[in-house]
C-alpha cells in the first residue's frame, strides 16, 4: 500500500480498511480459473489498482487494471507495475523458474 493512502488512516490496530494497491492471485491445482478470476475481481471492486492472477499450469500471468482492462502475459514478456510500484519490473519466465 503506498505511503500517501497509508496516511490517510487513523487507526493502525488490526486490519486496515483499506484495500492493497497491489495483489497476486495463484491458480492452484485445486483452483478452477473462475475461482481465481472471482477473486481477482472483488479485489478490483475493493480498489485494488492492480491484480496478478499467476497461473502456473500455462505460466501466464493476467494483469488486471479494472474488469475492461486485462493484459495476459507469457513466458518471454515482463510485467511493468511501473503505476503501482514504481520501477519494478519482473520477467515472467523468472516467476515459474
Amino acid at each position: 500500500m503506498s505511503t500517501a493512502r497509508l496516511a490517510n488512516v487513523t487507526d493502525l490496530e488490526g486490519y486496515l480498511p483499506l484495500a492493497p494497491d497491489l495483489v497476486a492471485e495463484v491458480v492452484l491445482p485445486h483452483d478452477t480459473f473462475t475461482q481465481v478470476e472471482e477473486k481477482a475481481l472483488f479485489w478490483l471492486d475493493s480498489g485494488t489498482k492492480m491484480v496478478l492472477v499467476v497461473d502456473p499450469g500455462t505460466r501466464t500471468v493476467h494483469v488486471y487494471h479494472d474488469k475492461g482492462n486485462i493484459v495476459v502475459l507469457h513466458d518471454g514478456d515482463s510485467l511493468d507495475a511501473g503505476d503501482v510500484l514504481t520501477e519494478w519490473m519482473m520477467a515472467i519466465g523468472d516467476m515459474f523458474d
